[in-house]
């Protein structure tokens, strides 16, 4: 059976339920199948007809045949997901401007106070963080020369 077929003879059978008016779970599955399939494709390069004075959507030809065809005929194309391929390398059109030109925007005032109070505490630290280690370096220092005099003192006891 050709896809045209098989199209038509789905189209001329009714989709309301006699008994509910309402539609039909074959219906409903097809949609749902037509809205899958739809979705797995890949975007269509449409773009405003130019030369048209309606300025109507124009839809580029992707190769594909214009009639319907059954769902076990569809298939995803492929893609070429290969190391070393080059992506977003072209070219830009000069109506694009490039990252080096982004505009510059001068920094918030509250975000330089807080950076600048953020330094000043950073050197309050550092300061403490010397004179503790200084203190530590002085309280060794009194540490083993009362160490040295106790040895002295009472030989027996460290050896």
């Amino acid at each position: 059976m050709s896809s045209r077929n098989y199209y038509r003879s789905w189209m001329d059978k009714t989709h309301l339920d006699p008994n509910t008016n309402l539609l039909t779970e074959e219906y409903a599955e097809g949609i749902g199948e037509f809205m899958r399939l739809v979705q797995q494709q890949p975007k269509a390069n449409t773009s405003t007809c130019s030369s048209c004075n309606n300025n109507r959507i124009i839809k580029e030809w992707d190769g594909s045949t214009s009639e319907p065809q059954p769902v076990d005929r569809l298939e995803e194309p492929d893609v070429d997901n290969g190391v070393g391929h080059l992506v977003g390398l072209a070219r830009r059109a000069s109506t694009c401007p490039s990252s080096s030109q982004a505009l510059f925007a001068p920094p918030d005032p509250m975000i330089i106070q807080q950076l600048q109070n953020k330094d000043d505490r950073i050197v309050v630290l550092e300061t403490q963080n010397a004179t503790i280690l200084a203190e530590l370096a002085g309280q060794k220092k009194t540490n083993e020369e009362i160490l040295e005099k106790m040895k002295r003192l009472f030989p027996a006891e460290f050896s």
